[in-house]
């Protein structure tokens, strides 16, 4: 990947979500029926904190990937935590919440993807 990183101040209220893409079906006897699909990661965060600037540099990153091109995103970049894998996530931006302006220096937005199996 080439392009541009991006970190600010977060909150740490949301966090990982695990999607299924199975098809799955209750059938009369008891049973299901399944067509296997593949589990995968999604991930939403609120970056709070950001200056007019930082929100414009956001955006402008934001815009150029829309939801069909591809982003990578690394929660905790600078943690020493274990579980550094669990926290690299390759994707696509799933929606754009409209950002929040507090201030000039306390804006807020909160984005979500999903990870490309």
């Amino acid at each position: 990947m080439v392009g541009q990183r991006f970190v600010a101040g977060h909150e740490r209220g949301a966090g990982r979500q695990l999607r299924d893409s199975s098809v799955k079906e209750d059938l009369p006897d008891g049973g299901f029926a399944i067509v296997e699909g593949v589990v995968r990661a999604s991930l939403k965060w609120r970056f709070v904190g950001l200056s007019d600037a930082s929100r414009r540099r956001l955006w402008a990153l934001a815009y150029r990937r829309g939801e069909t091109r591809p982003v990578l995103v690394i929660e905790e970049p600078d943690s020493e935590a274990a579980g550094a894998d669990e926290r690299i996530h390759y994707g696509l931006f799933d929606r754009f919440d409209a950002y929040e302006r507090a201030d000039p220096n306390d804006n807020a937005w909160a984005l979500s993807m999903t990870e490309w199996v």
